[in-house]
């Protein structure tokens, strides 16, 4: 065996690993975070970010669509992660724990990437849904 093909195999044994423990803990019942900062400084930072964006960038009807349908995919997204965490109060605390619909999506979207890293589709594709929008999204403002 080369170089190379032991390399991509360590590659998929360590994916494999990864794969497994986050899905044990995906499945598993949890607290509740209450600390809202996270979220809030990700929400300001892609105001501002798109604020910068709109300011500096010719914008026309098609950047306004290609933002909606950005808007309606997170949408998309977050009514399909609601339908994959269960959520209950116990004593007081909220709690969360991931069904089969969450296990199969992270398992579906990390064997992917675990085989595009590894080769298994041509440079160029493959990439993450949120950075094909915002690639899209910049070529459309280019050429408005």
């Amino acid at each position: 065996m080369d170089l190379v093909t032991a390399h991509i195999v360590v590659d998929l044994l360590i994916g494999a690993a990864v794969l497994v423990l986050v899905l044990f803990r995906q499945l598993q019942a949890r607290p509740v975070n209450d600390n809202m900062r996270l979220p809030l400084i990700l929400g300001i930072v892609g105001v501002a970010e798109l604020v910068q964006f709109l300011q500096h960038r010719p914008h026309g009807p098609a950047v306004v669509v290609a933002l909606a349908g950005s808007v309606a995919i997170a949408a998309i997204f977050g009514a399909i992660r609601a339908a994959s965490v269960r959520v209950w109060v116990d004593g007081g605390q909220a709690w969360r724990q991931g069904n089969w619909l969450l296990l199969q999506a992270r398992a579906q979207r990390m064997a992917g990437g675990s085989l595009r890293d590894a080769g298994g589709s041509p440079p160029g594709r493959g990439r993450q849904p949120a950075e094909r929008w915002y690639r899209h999204l910049v070529a459309v403002a280019d050429r408005s």
